[in-house]
């Protein structure tokens, strides 16, 4: 149910006129209810009218955060202006519709004015619109709140398969010497291995290394010769 800001004073000479869920900026249609504000009815027509036809603007005296001058935004007495469409748009069409309820209280449409405007933001869904907030996805992707709303999808969770069997696969560790290129196992290591294993078994057991071997013929026969 909407509420009213202000009750007026004398209800048989007013009438009442609102707006819920509807898809417009809020500070756009807050500047814009406010230049119409104390306006009469025909005037404020007219001048929502004009700025859908960029013939007039709507002065932003506040809220006014990267909105750019224009020469229209004289004929208001300010600087920054704008042509908000959908605010305009609401506004015209809410001025009508409380043209229409003045008309069947038996009301003078020529002496109307709009005395008081408010535009106020929406409530915030939260956990009601889905779980999340608009930055996950939750309220934005929400629709029209006079359109059904799509059934979320289930999550995905992972579920037991009694019917398929469970296939195990045994695999070594890296430092067994079964595992596929393992690290005793890669590359020149293994052939150097290899050469050195072949090279004991060609010279015997009492075959003294190739580095002892090689250091004791540099120090019997004096300086080592440069290998070429």
């Amino acid at each position: 149910m909407v509420k009213y800001s202000r009750d007026a004073e004398n209800s048989t000479k007013s009438c009442k006129a609102s707006g819920s869920d509807l898809r417009v900026h809020f500070k756009n249609t807050c500047v814009t209810a406010d230049a119409i504000r104390h306006m009469p009815l025909k005037k404020a027509k007219k001048y929502l009218e004009d700025v859908l036809e960029k013939k007039q603007a709507i002065p932003f005296r506040y809220f006014n955060g990267c909105v750019g001058r224009h020469a229209q935004a004289k004929m208001t007495g300010a600087t920054q202006c704008r042509w908000p469409k959908k605010s305009c748009e609401f506004l015209l069409h809410l001025l009508k519709n409380a043209e229409s309820n003045a008309e069947v209280k038996g009301l003078d449409t020529e002496a109307e004015k709009v005395v008081r405007v408010f535009a106020a933001p929406a409530e915030e869904c939260g956990e009601q619109c889905g779980g999340e907030g608009a930055g996950h996805g939750g309220a934005r992707d929400l629709p029209h709140p006079g359109q059904p709303r799509p059934k979320a999808a289930e999550a995905h969770l992972p579920r037991a398969r009694p019917h398929q069997p469970v296939h195990v696969v045994a695999v070594p560790h890296r430092a067994h010497p079964s595992r596929e290129g393992a690290r005793g196992d890669q590359g020149g290591g293994r052939r150097r291995r290899q050469a050195k294993e072949a090279h004991q078994e060609a010279a015997g057991p009492d075959a003294l290394p190739r580095r002892r071997l090689s250091a004791l013929r540099g120090a019997v026969g004096g300086e080592q010769t440069p290998r070429q």
